[in-house]
């Protein structure tokens, strides 16, 4: 795989409208095919406008991560940690929205779905994606913990596992 990263801004006629863009290009040398994340800066719904949701067809439910399974583990690890800087600006940006608290969650549920379908090599990339994702993720969440986490010391550790066994123990429907 050859793989080329381009910054570039993205302006609408929409005023006010500006975005910063990613294009990871994996080129697969065997079938020339190249294979874009694109910015959505007109989607509806802002968590649409990050380049790794989408869906394959109409007919298809939204993934919350829908990135070629390519590049390897280097690769992934490479488009994880740019796609997760798209997270933290959405995140930013949307902070106000409760359905922003969700998007973390619904991402590591499609890494789940992701993993039962994909072949060796793909699940090799997917796994590079996530540590390069949760990289990235990781010194905003300790600086979080640190400037926001005051009240965390009175949590109680042993009431925190049992809850967390207990958790283990339900059968419960979502």
């Amino acid at each position: 795989m050859a793989h080329a990263i381009r910054n570039e801004q993205v302006k609408s006629t929409a005023p006010q409208i500006k975005a910063r863009a990613l294009s990871l290009v994996a080129v697969n040398k065997s079938s020339k095919q190249a294979v874009q994340l694109k910015l959505k800066p007109r989607a509806k719904i802002p968590c649409h406008r990050l380049p790794f949701v989408g869906r394959s067809s109409p007919e298809q439910p939204f993934s919350f991560w829908h990135v070629p399974l390519t590049g390897g583990y280097g690769g992934g690890c490479e488009t994880g940690n740019y796609l997760a800087a798209f997270l933290l600006i959405h995140l930013r940006e949307q902070s106000r929205d409760e359905m922003a608290i969700t998007t973390l969650g619904s991402i590591a549920g499609d890494w789940l779905k992701a993993a039962q379908t994909a072949t060796p090599s793909e699940f090799d990339a997917l796994r590079g994606q996530v540590i390069g994702f949760m990289t990235k993720l990781s010194p905003w969440l300790i600086a979080a913990a640190d400037q926001l986490g005051k009240n965390l010391e009175k949590i109680d550790p042993k009431e925190l596992l049992k809850k967390a066994n207990a958790g283990l123990k339900a059968e419960v429907a979502l």
